[in-house]
C-alpha cells in the first residue's frame, strides 16, 4: 500500500516539478511552492514507512522460525522421542552458533538422555553469557545433582535463590540437595518453605516426607530361640535402646539374657556410630558378659561402612561395602575376625549380599590358626509385610593343632521373615546405620535378623549379632559369619 501511495505522489511531485520549471520563464506563485513541499513530505513519510515494514516483516519471519524449531522440539519432547528433539536442537545451532536458546535446549536434552558431562559443558557455555539466568542455574544444579557433586549444585541453587527469592522450584532443588548431603534439618526447611509459597506443590510434600524426622530413641525387645536334636533348646532374649544424639552421632546400648547348655549368661554391649559424610560412617563397640563359659568374656569391635547410589535406571540401584573387625575373648580361647562385606539393591526391592571372613583363633599352648568362611544370601518380597530369604554359606574347618586336616561344610537355608519380628530381633546391631548410607536399609536389617541362625558360633563380622552371644561350638577354633 505504501508503495502505491509513494509512486502516485512521486508522479505528482514530478509532474510539479516539470511545471516548476516551465515556470520560471513564467510567474511562479507561493501556492506552487507550498504544494511541491507539500508532496515531497508525502514521498519522505511513505520512504520511511516502507523501510520499516521491510524491518518488520523480517524480524516477524526471524521469531516464526524461532518458534517453528522450538514447537517442533516440544513436540518431540511430548511424544518422548529425545533423540529427535536433539537432533532438532542441533540443527538449529548449526543455522545460529550464537543461539543461546538453542544451546539450553541442548543442555536439557543431553541431561535427560544421561550424557551428563556434555550436558554440563553445554550450561556452562550459557552461563558465561547469561550467569543470572535463574532457569540456567537450575538446569545446570540438576546435572550436578545427577552426578552426585552436591556441593555445586547448592551453591548454584543459593545463587539462584537470591536472584528469585520466592520460587518454589528453587526451595525444592534446594531440600533435595541439603537431603542427598545429609543435611535433613536444612532440607526439611526447605521443602516447608515451597510449600508456604506453594501449598499445593507435590513434589515439595513428597520431599517434606522423606525427611520427616523419626523417633529420636527407639526401644526394641526380641527373642532368639534354636532347637537342636541332640542338645536342649537354646534362647535369648534381648533388650536394646538406639538413640539418635546428634545429626552425626547414633548410641545403641542392649542387654542379652541366654539359656544355653544348661547355663544362664547375661551380655551388655554399647556402641556409637558416626557418620563422617552422608554416604560414609564408622562404628565402635564393646561388650562384655557373664559368660558362665558359652559365650565371650568380653568384645571389641569396629566397623566402616560406604554407600553408593546409581540410580533407578541401573539393574543394580545402590550398593553397600563394608569391613569391620572383631576381638573375642572367651575363658581360654581369643578369636580376631575381620569382614569384608558387600550389600547390592536391586530391582523390586530385592537385595543381595556377599561376605567373607577370615577367624583367627588361640588357645593356650597352641599355635595360632586361621580359618575361612563365606556367605552369600538373597532377600525378596513374597508379601507385602513378608520377604524371604535364600542363602548359602560354606566354611572350611581347620584343626588347630593339625593345619593339615581341612574339611568343607555347606549349608543352605531358606526363612521366611516378617518385618515385626525380625526388628525386634535386631535390637542390639552395633553396625554403621546403613540405613544412613544408600537408601531406607530395613531390608538390610532383615538380613542380619534371618541369619541368626546361620552358625553355632559367635558372629565374628563387622555388624553385630541379633543376640550378641555365642553359639558356642565345642571346638570353638573359629568362628562363622552372621549378618
Amino acid at each position: 500500500m505504501y508503495d502505491v501511495l509513494r509512486g502516485t505522489v512521486w508522479a505528482v511531485h514530478v509532474t510539479g516539478m516539470e511545471n516548476l520549471v516551465k515556470g520560471w520563464k513564467q510567474k511562479v506563485t507561493w501556492r506552487d511552492l507550498a504544494m511541491i513541499s507539500a508532496l515531497s513530505f508525502l514521498i519522505s513519510i511513505c520512504s520511511i514507512a516502507t523501510g520499516a515494514q521491510a524491518g518488520n516483516g523480517k524480524q516477524s519471519s526471524g521469531r516464526r522460525e524461532q518458534a517453528d524449531w522450538q514447537a517442533q522440539v516440544r513436540e518431540r519432547v511430548a511424544q518422548k522421542d529425545l533423540p529427535a528433539a536433539l537432533a532438532i536442537a542441533e540443527r538449529r545451532l548449526e543455522e545460529a552458533p550464537q543461539d543461546m536458546e538453542a544451546r539450553g535446549w541442548r543442555a536439557r536434552l543431553l541431561n535427560w538422555l544421561g550424557r551428563r558431562a556434555e550436558a554440563e559443558r553445554e550450561y556452562r557455555t550459557v552461563l558465561e553469557s547469561f550467569p543470572n539466568d535463574t532457569d540456567v542455574l537450575q538446569g545446570l544444579a540438576d546435572v550436578l545433582m545427577a552426578q552426585q557433586k552436591y556441593d555445586e549444585a547448592l551453591a548454584l541453587l543459593s545463587r539462584a535463590r537470591d536472584l528469585l527469592p520466592r520460587s518454589a522450584e528453587v526451595e525444592v532443588r534446594r531440600g533435595r540437595a541439603l537431603r542427598a548431603m545429609g543435611r535433613s534439618e536444612e532440607a526439611r526447611n526447605a521443602f516447608r518453605e515451597a510449600l508456604a509459597l506453594e501449598p499445593k506443590n507435590d513434589e515439595a510434600r513428597a520431599g517434606l516426607d522423606s525427611v520427616a524426622e523419626g523417633p529420636r530413641h527407639e526401644l526394641r525387645v526380641g527373642a532368639d530361640f534354636d532347637k537342636f536334636n541332640y542338645t536342649d533348646h537354646w534362647r535369648g532374649v534381648t533388650l536394646s535402646l538406639r538413640s539418635d544424639l546428634a545429626s552425626r552421632w547414633t548410641s545403641n546400648f542392649s542387654s542379652t539374657f541366654y539359656h544355653r547348655a544348661g547355663q544362664e549368661a547375661t551380655r551388655f554391649s554399647g556402641a556409637l556410630t558416626y557418620r563422617l559424610s552422608h554416604r560414609d560412617a564408622l562404628t565402635a563397640g564393646f561388650a562384655a558378659a557373664r559368660d558362665q563359659g558359652v559365650i565371650p568374656k568380653g568384645e571389641a569391635f569396629f566397623e566402616y561402612g560406604h554407600g553408593m547410589n546409581f540410580g533407578k535406571k541401573s539393574f543394580v540401584r545402590g550398593m553397600e561395602v563394608s569391613y569391620g573387625q572383631r576381638w573375642l575373648w572367651f575363658a581360654l580361647p581369643r578369636i580376631l575376625t575381620l569382614t569384608p562385606s558387600m550389600l547390592l539393591y536391586l530391582p523390586r526391592d530385592w537385595t543381595w549380599q556377599v561376605s567373607l571372613t577370615m577367624a583367627r583363633s588361640r588357645f593356650p599352648g597352641l599355635p595360632a590358626g586361621w580359618r575361612p568362611s563365606g556367605m552369600t544370601r538373597l532377600i525378596f518380597p513374597l508379601h507385602r509385610r513378608v520377604y524371604g530369604n535364600v542363602f548359602y554359606a560354606v566354611d572350611v574347618l581347620r584343626g588347630v593343632s593339625r593345619p593339615v586336616a581341612r574339611k568343607k561344610t555347606d549349608e543352605l537355608w531358606i526363612l521366611l521373615c516378617h518385618p515385626f519380628l525380625i526388628a525386634s530381633s535386631n535390637s542390639s546391631s552395633g553396625s554403621a546405620p546403613r540405613a544412613l548410607l544408600c537408601r531406607p536399609s530395613w531390608p538390610r536389617r532383615r538380613a542380619s535378623a534371618c541369619s541368626s541362625r546361620l552358625s553355632w558360633d559367635e558372629e565374628p563380622g563387622g555388624t553385630a549379632s541379633s543376640n550378641g552371644g555365642t553359639r558356642g561350638r565345642k571346638k570353638s577354633a573359629s568362628s562363622g559369619k552372621r549378618l
